[in-house]
């Protein structure tokens, strides 16, 4: 049950979980699902064998987050079309500079943001930082802005298509 409720769980008592492992001496483990993500959780085991009951001391974990948004994404010299919005993910605009620059703010504090131009290698971004320069050539060149949660399992990738009018 969430930490913040009850620090000490009481085995049997009200929100307690109950996950039986079978097994019969050792390490054991068990996959509990349902839990929310960014919580702080308690737990404690016991063994029941023929010389009687055994307790564990009381444990702790906090779940990962699965939020891979960001907030906002500012790109140097352009305005993205259409407007920024987290669920929005393909973009389009326009520049006349040979470089770019973006500031990603993402919503989750874990979360890691990476970019690329053209299919280049990823770079790690900062948020809330502006990027290293990203070259453009002259032309049609595609941004990648990747969001990876902090849990890993959930990427979320904006795609900017800028058309560079520079000679």
């Amino acid at each position: 049950f969430p930490s913040h409720d009850k620090p000490i769980p009481i085995i049997g008592g009200s929100g307690a979980t109950k996950v039986i492992v079978n097994g019969t001496t050792g390490v054991y483990s068990a996959q509990v699902i349902g839990l929310s993500q960014e919580t702080g959780y308690s737990f404690k085991s016991y063994a029941i064998n023929s010389k009687g009951n055994s307790y564990s001391v009381t444990g702790t974990f906090t779940t990962q987050s699965t939020n891979a948004d960001l907030n906002s994404l500012i790109v140097s010299g352009s305005i993205l079309n259409p407007t920024f919005a987290r669920a929005t993910t393909d973009y389009a605009t326009s520049v006349s500079t040979s470089t770019i620059s973006i500031t990603p703010t993402r919503f989750q504090a874990d979360a890691t943001i990476e970019a690329r131009v053209n299919a280049s290698n990823y770079v790690s971004v900062s948020s809330n930082t502006p990027s290293k320069a990203f070259d453009l050539y002259v032309g049609v060149n595609i941004l990648e802005v990747r969001v990876t949660a902090q849990a890993g399992n959930k990427k979320n990738i904006h795609d900017c298509c800028y058309a560079n009018g520079r000679t």
